[in-house]
């Protein structure tokens, strides 16, 4: 039966964004890293009629992988047994490390030992509970782990209620006039959880950790405009008279009703804008660039960067409860461990340059985390509330 690595690399393969690693890994699968145009050829043909705008299902990669074995002519039988002796050994291997390796979805530099989770003194865990709070028009803040659920407060005829799940509604009758509907701020720190708040025109907007939004009690007048520091996804209600509109430091993100997601760090460099479905334009000093699903805006320095055939399982993974490291380096890497676990990062030396692939569930312990990435090759360990990372 196909692994999901091998899924994965054919996938890859298939959308062109095999890397040259990946690349040779994929070779290794088939136990023919020499052959390259043989196997590659034999690639294309089963591959010939497959659609680039989905994903290969697991089924047809064990499908293109049974056909090209049969398809090698090395000579000899003891060959071909090899080859395949070696993909079910690599795979075997692979799937004891998967067991063994604290939550990894799967692991994509198989090479690379895997540490056993050891034991330690310190340790900090995944955040259990929502830190977020909501500063009112009136400056009261709100913590949003005091509302029982049910419970409801009111400004100016709009309730604001925690739901069952955990998340904030606004609700309105929007007989306000433009102008006169106060702003409250919902700021998530780090280490919380992602909350999601439903606006009043019933926008659903998931705020990840160390983010704000400020947006109006209810929208009036002709437009629905919000602000945003950190990183968000959003789920518009489309509404054609009254386009919705937010404000990322000096980008600007136009929609009637779309998903989408960005990501504006005050510390991370550019504003990035990923649309998932639907249509936005980004704007910034002038300039303006409309988004296909798939695509993605960097905003930086007044200049807008467009990036196709983005992994959008790669950019939503902090909604869905996962770490997705594939080709990401290590401060990229570090960034996200720091604001998921309310940690410091602190460099002994230059900062290695190199990057990694895998997933691994945000559930886990900051320890298990860092003992995938030694495992992985890099030099990283707890002191207290720091993580300290040496060449």
């Amino acid at each position: 039966m196909a692994n999901e690595y091998l899924n994965y690399l054919l996938n890859q393969y298939q959308h062109g964004r095999l890397s040259p690693e990946e690349r040779q890994q994929l070779l290794m699968a088939f136990g023919d890293p020499e052959n390259e145009l043989d196997v590659f050829s034999w690639i294309d043909q089963e591959m010939e009629f497959a659609d680039t705008s989905v994903l290969i299902s697991e089924q047809r990669a064990e499908e293109v992988f049974s056909a090209i074995l049969a398809k090698r002519q090395t000579g000899t039988k003891g060959s071909r047994t090899r080859s395949i002796a070696f993909f079910r050994g690599w795979w075997a291997a692979a799937s004891v490390l998967l067991v063994m390796g604290v939550g990894l979805y799967w692991l994509l530099r198989p090479q690379a030992p895997v540490m056993l989770v050891s034991k330690s003194e310190t340790d900090i865990v995944a955040p259990q509970i929502n830190r977020a709070r909501i500063t009112l028009s009136n400056g009261n803040n709100i913590p949003l782990d005091s509302l029982n659920n049910g419970q409801v407060v009111l400004q100016d005829d709009v309730k604001l209620t925690k739901q069952s799940n955990g998340q904030i509604t606004y609700q309105a009758d929007n007989s306000g006039s433009p102008g006169t509907m106060p702003y409250n701020i919902l700021t998530n720190p780090n280490g919380s959880r992602p909350v999601c708040v439903t606006l009043s025109d019933g926008t659903k907007v998931w705020v990840n950790v160390g983010s704000s939004i400020t947006y109006p009690v209810a929208f009036t007048g002709n437009e629905r405009k919000v602000f945003l520091t950190g990183e968000a996804y959003f789920e518009v209600t489309r509404q054609p008279e009254k386009k919705f509109i937010v404000q990322s430091g000096h980008s600007i993100t136009e929609v009637l009703g779309t998903h989408f997601n960005i990501h504006a760090y005050k510390d991370e460099q550019g504003i990035t804008t990923t649309l998932i479905e639907g249509a936005v334009r980004v704007l910034t000093d002038g300039r303006t660039q409309q988004l296909a699903p798939g695509q993605q805006a960097i905003v930086d320095n007044g200049n807008i960067k467009m990036r196709t055939n983005v992994d959008v399982e790669q950019v939503l993974a902090w909604k869905n409860g996962i770490f997705n490291f594939n080709q990401v380096d290590v401060p990229g890497v570090m960034s996200q461990l720091s604001r998921w676990y309310d940690v410091d990062v602190v460099y002994n030396g230059p900062v290695p340059q190199r990057k990694f692939w895998g997933k691994i569930q945000r559930e886990l312990k900051l320890v298990e985390v860092l003992e995938f990435l030694q495992g992985s090759g890099l030099n990283a360990k707890l002191e207290g509330k720091k993580i300290v990372v040496s060449q």
